[in-house]
């Protein structure tokens, strides 16, 4: 079967280094080699094992369908694990079928591209299992106030109009922007609005992380991945497409923090078509963590878990042309910070 010839470790393994005033460590192991994952607060935190774990889970999502097992050696409940098993199979119908076969680049060697033939649910759906060693059955859960936002934040037109939106209809102390850092250069499209921010406006967060590292010494890992290809400009990962859990699991102690209870993304409705299925397999055209359906999943899970907060969109019923016109005739400051789409 297709699948069995594109697996690249036995097991990807989730394990937590130590967690600090402002740090969260892991380790992430595949097979003989291992990571060092690190996420830095810019403030104190208070986090379990739990929500470290989780943290430290998400970016090693992106990698699981080549991984015959996913082991996490921290503690989880059945909702951590109803979540993150459909979060695993979404990303592989998402990288068999938007990575691989509908591929962009020349990011995948020709010996792997599959033939008609392979294209069927069960290598689409791939073969990880899922290991918990550690397992609770009593979450924890905090209060947060309806009153409170944080703003999943960046250079782009989404997340400024949002901003500017909630700085307008709601009071600003309520209002907090989340800025993630990553080592490499893809932080520049965001420096500019997050130095404005902390400039002008109060409760503005952010963590750095050397994630982007990760995902290029994963993809060296890979065996289907044409290495010579990785490092081109691009406006493409090669295989991630799990990239906003990232973010948002990462929000999870500054919730905790600051009782927030909404967690505002910065989807635009950027295509009326509806996303169809492909070859009766579905998937989202490689943006599952910029869709109603991701939205409305993780609302749910945050409610399961005893955290009252809610994930959505104000733009979402917007197109582009329209948030960039209301940008910038309305909240033209917002828009000058302006320096991705």
């Amino acid at each position: 079967m297709y699948i069995d010839n594109v697996i690249s470790f036995d097991s990807i393994e989730v394990n937590i280094a130590s967690i600090e005033k402002k740090r969260i460590i892991g380790n992430i192991k595949f097979d003989d080699f291992s990571y060092r994952l690190i996420f830095t607060y810019a403030e104190d935190i208070d986090v379990d094992r739990n929500i470290a774990g989780l943290i430290l889970t998400m970016p090693a999502i992106n990698f699981t369908y080549f991984a015959r097992k996913l082991v996490l050696n921290f503690p989880v409940s059945p909702t951590d694990i109803e979540l993150i098993k459909n979060f695993m199979k979404i990303n592989a119908h998402e990288v068999f079928i938007n990575k691989i076969i509908n591929r962009r680049y020349d990011y995948i060697k020709p010996e792997f591209i599959p033939a008609e033939d392979d294209i069927t649910a069960a290598n689409a759906d791939g073969i990880t299992e899922l290991v918990c060693p550690e397992t609770f059955s009593e979450e924890r859960p905090w209060n947060t106030s309806p009153d409170k936002v944080a703003i999943m934040s960046s250079g782009g037109k989404e997340s400024l109009l949002a901003f500017g939106i909630f700085n307008e209809i709601n009071k600003p102390e309520n209002n907090y922007s989340f800025y993630f850092e990553e080592s490499g250069s893809h932080w520049l499209t965001a420096k500019t609005a997050y130095d404005y921010y902390r400039e002008n406006f109060g409760n503005v967060m952010k963590v750095w992380s050397n994630t982007d590292r990760f995902y290029h010494e994963m993809l060296n890992h890979i065996k289907i991945v044409n290495t010579d290809m990785i490092d081109i400009l691009s406006d493409d990962y090669p295989i991630q497409v799990f990239i906003f859990p990232v973010y948002i699991f990462l929000l999870l102690p500054l919730l905790k923090k600051y009782s927030i209870g909404n967690i505002i993304m910065g989807d635009e409705f950027d295509d009326p078509r509806e996303m169809g299925d492909y070859k009766g397999l579905k998937y989202y055209y490689g943006i599952f963590d910029q869709t109603y359906d991701f939205n409305h999943m993780l609302s749910l899970y945050f409610n399961k878990k005893g955290v009252n907060a809610g994930v959505y969109s104000i733009v979402y019923p917007v197109t582009g042309y329209l948030e960039e016109k209301i940008l910038m005739e309305r909240y033209r400051d917002l828009f000058l910070q302006q320096r991705s789409c």
